[in-house]
């Protein structure tokens, strides 16, 4: 059990993305397909995206 709860809170150090994951892997496999949906969504998005126009990246 503390395996996984390190797992998890290393999910969250990683963020929304890895808040994500925790979720996922809580909620078993249906959570992982809504996790599968949502990247799919945010590939698209990034796709939409050009490269270096990021306003995350400090130009």
């Amino acid at each position: 059990m503390a395996g996984v709860l390190s797992h998890i809170g290393g999910y969250l150090a990683l963020g929304k993305t890895g808040f994500k994951v925790a979720i996922a892997v809580v909620l078993g496999a249906s959570g992982l397909a809504v996790l599968v949906r949502e990247k799919r969504r945010e590939g698209r998005e990034a796709k939409r995206e050009l490269p270096g126009t990021s306003a995350e990246e400090p130009s």
